[in-house]
């Protein structure tokens, strides 16, 4: 009996461990690819249901180029401009997603979309090629889970007229730059130069954006969307206030005119004809110079933190972000398309198709002129993305921000008077929106 026993129990204990081994083997070999792990080939054929922001851009950009790797992957495009996304979604059950960041933040933290960790372990994709802020930010707005992937970015830096500036006899600054630097360097120049000659002017096609962009380098917004109030009221507004007046008042910059407008292409045309020392504008704004030389020398620096001791401060921010929903049936497809838009052959093939792209992957921009300034200045301890601001409260708050400006610039208000009506209007205007 005891023999019989003992010959049970080794058995059971034989299978038991029979089934252990093949449970581990079979989860071994997992895979969001299927069990050869494989993913995606190029003979491959599929079909996938994409949401787009524009059909023909997408297929300029990205859906031609994809096709051209695989040619059995049948695209379905389904424009966002066609209906609410909500809706979008539920009518079509896309497969890939190209998403803005509120959008992105709101479905991944819903938990509507694949995480993208599996899926880049196991296809070995070159994620550190791609610029750490990028994918900080990302995993950032996905609560700590990185749910998509943007190709391209967007980022601002300092464009500087060396020549100028050399011809004037001021050094130009060293290292991050930093507004305290900016407008005294700005004065300078309009202290030496000729008439008309700016020492700085802003890209930014309206006031409210010249605020939004200028409080960036200090951290600070001007408005909690989601509490529903206005945040100027604090010292470091007051000095960013302060320094406007003071740089409108004595000619260092332009100052909007009616409407709040400045014109965007006036303010390259001044700095392209070197009426101007200095400007803050995107990425693309290189490549307009490279295709329109200016009679001078020209170089870029990183966007300018708010004052010595700042920490600098990341300015980058995804276009759009190639996200896979979390419903697919297509999951080799959908991560061979995100894969590919993301990789090396993609980024060198846009660079020099449609060169003044910024690009996640800086290594494989193509430009005569360096751009590392657009990426130096990045700081993952020190992300900020604003919030879009709704066109029912910009432009009336412009209006506002035009008018009292024009009163300090006149003499008829100081900083903190301005500041006290930008903050108690502004709430009006929030208050209504309610």
């Amino acid at each position: 009996m005891g023999n019989a026993a003992t010959t049970r129990a080794k058995t059971r204990w034989f299978w038991t461990a029979v089934m252990v081994c093949l449970v581990i083997a079979w989860c071994t070999g997992c895979s969001v690819f299927g069990n050869d792990n494989q993913g995606l080939d190029e003979d491959d054929e599929a079909e996938l249901t994409v949401l787009v922001p524009s059909e023909q851009s997408f297929m300029q950009q990205y859906g031609s180029a994809f096709q051209s790797e695989f040619p059995n992957v049948r695209l379905e495009l389904i424009e966002m401009a066609d209906g609410d996304l909500s809706n979008l979604i539920l009518e079509h059950q896309p497969d890939v997603l190209l998403l803005g960041m509120n959008d992105y933040r709101e479905l991944a933290l819903d938990g509507r979309l694949a995480p993208l960790d599996t899926y880049i372990e196991q296809s070995e994709f070159d994620l550190a090629g791609i610029h750490r802020s990028v994918t900080e930010l990302l995993t950032q707005a996905g609560g700590g889970t990185l749910y998509g992937l943007s190709p391209t970015v967007q980022s601002m830096a300092l464009y500087m007229n060396q020549t100028l500036l050399e011809q004037l006899g001021i050094p130009l600054p060293e290292g991050e730059p930093t507004w305290d630097q900016l407008f005294l360097l700005a004065g300078q120049v309009a202290e030496q130069a000729e008439d008309g000659v700016y020492g700085y002017v802003h890209g930014e096609a309206t006031l409210l954006e010249w605020l939004e962009t200028f409080g960036k380098s200090y951290g600070l917004g001007f408005v909690d969307l989601e509490a529903g109030t206005m945040t100027l009221q604090s010292p470091e507004w007051t000095e960013v206030i302060r320094y406007w007046i003071a740089a409108f008042q004595n000619g260092w910059t332009a100052f909007p005119q009616i409407g709040g407008q400045i014109d965007a292409s006036d303010a390259a045309q001044w700095f392209i004809q070197g009426q101007s020392a200095m400007m803050v504008a995107d990425s693309s704004y290189a490549a307009l110079l490279e295709q329109m030389p200016p009679a001078f020398e020209w170089n870029v620096l990183p966007f300018p933190i708010g004052g010595e001791g700042s920490i600098p401060l990341s300015v980058i921010e995804p276009n759009r972000i190639f996200s896979i929903w979390h419903e697919t049936d297509q999951a080799e497809a959908s991560w061979a398309l995100i894969e590919y838009v993301n990789g090396s052959d993609w980024a060198a093939w846009i660079s020099k198709t449609q060169p003044g792209l910024l690009l996640a992957r800086p290594d494989q921009i193509v430009t005569e002129h360096a751009v590392e300034a657009f990426y130096d200045s990045a700081d993952t301890s020190n992300l900020f993305v604003t919030e879009p601001i709704p066109i029912g409260f910009s432009l009336p708050f412009n209006e506002l921000l035009v008018t009292e400006m024009q009163r300090a610039v006149n003499g008829e208000a100081t900083a903190e008077q301005v500041q006290e009506s930008l903050q108690r209007q502004g709430q009006l205007l929030l208050d209504a929106m309610e």
